[in-house]
């Protein structure tokens, strides 16, 4: 499966985000609210707080935005060229599905039956009999390499 990568409109939004989160820790503040936006949006910025090593959480009602709150091991991290993508893996977790069920991995980490509303690039997608699990950002069945 080929690799498909983020939207030349959420690439320019992480890296737009990176910039913000770098100037965050720059400065003196110890906490940072982005703008609301959509879940899709904050789900983004949660990952990419993560690679930063800051604490995140989604906050109001209506109009929810994300929270960044410093940490003692707060870095910088290397700016993966023109992609997020991070290493997804489950370790051992078994899923098991219907046989024959086609599955996803999604960019973020997210699985499941591929939707037509599905906005992320997909990392894997394969059909899978009974189990499977995700290593190292690929589907993989009982008895193959990698299980």
């Amino acid at each position: 499966m080929e690799d498909r990568s983020l939207t030349r409109e959420d690439q320019e939004f992480l890296d737009s985000v990176h910039e913000d989160l770098e100037k965050f820790l720059k400065g003196d503040q110890e906490m940072y609210e982005f703008q609301p936006m959509n879940s899709y949006r904050r789900r983004l910025v949660h990952n990419l707080v993560s690679d930063f090593k800051l604490k995140s959480h989604s906050v109001g009602e209506e109009e929810r935005f994300v929270c960044v709150i410093k940490t003692e091991n707060a870095a910088v991290p290397k700016k993966k060229s023109n992609s997020y993508h991070k290493v997804h893996d489950y370790g051992m977790q078994t899923f098991w599905v219907a046989p024959k069920t086609r599955i996803i991995l999604r960019s973020d980490g997210s699985f499941g039956i591929p939707l037509k509303s599905d906005r992320l690039a997909s990392v894997d997608e394969r059909v899978v009999e009974r189990s499977f699990r995700i290593r190292n950002n690929k589907i993989v069945c009982q008895g193959e390499e990698g299980w």
